[in-house]
């Protein structure tokens, strides 16, 4: 398939792959444009099942699988890169607004406008609510733990096996962008 050399809407949502061989880019026009940032050529993966705009779009460690999510509809999205192959994992009441994939691919984690994060299980579509935030959860982000930040000004660092969460407060603010940056970090913010 011959792919356009740019989106035809607003660009929302850029991600370079670990290996820094990729980009994905995600529109408001309802696309996703898959980069070799060596050559500047691009694939051009139309939206699968709506054609809403792409608000979030993140890849697996391993850069096969892209996760993506939109403005309109509450369903987060994977997208098998070498299958072409996309799947939909429910349960959040209203828009995506960020996801995440674990550092092993067995789970991605979302953010919502319904304050509630979802645990999804790759391997089978089933997901759990992660609930605590008292506003829209703007960006979450996966290490051994999953850490959260929201428009209540708190960001929550999350246990993912059992659920429990630790509130972080401090932000005069909403928090937009949450990371992880070294281990020593996760040693230091221990749940237990």
């Amino acid at each position: 398939m011959h792919a356009p050399e740019r989106h035809s809407g607003r660009v929302d949502a850029v991600v370079f792959s670990t290996d820094d061989r990729q980009i994905i880019s995600g529109s408001n026009d309802g696309t996703l444009h898959l980069w070799d940032a060596s050559s500047k050529s691009a694939r051009v993966v139309e939206s699968y099942g709506h054609s809403a705009a792409i608000m979030t779009a993140t890849f697996s460690r391993d850069g096969c699988q892209v996760v993506y999510g939109s403005y309109s509809d509450p369903m987060q999205r994977l997208w098998d890169i070498a299958t072409g192959v996309h799947r939909e994992f429910e349960g959040h009441r209203r828009s995506v607004k960020a996801l995440a994939i674990c550092p092993d691919g067995r789970h991605i984690v979302s953010g919502s406008e319904d304050r509630t994060l979802r645990l999804c299980e790759v391997s089978n579509c089933t997901s759990r609510v992660l609930e605590g935030h008292n506003g829209w959860v703007n960006d979450v982000a996966f290490s051994r733990y999953a850490v959260s930040g929201s428009e209540d000004h708190t960001l929550r660092l999350w246990e993912v096996s059992s659920g429990a969460s630790r509130v972080m407060n401090g932000h005069e603010g909403a928090v937009w962008a949450v990371a992880f940056f070294a281990r020593w970090l996760l040693r230091r913010l221990s749940l237990k």
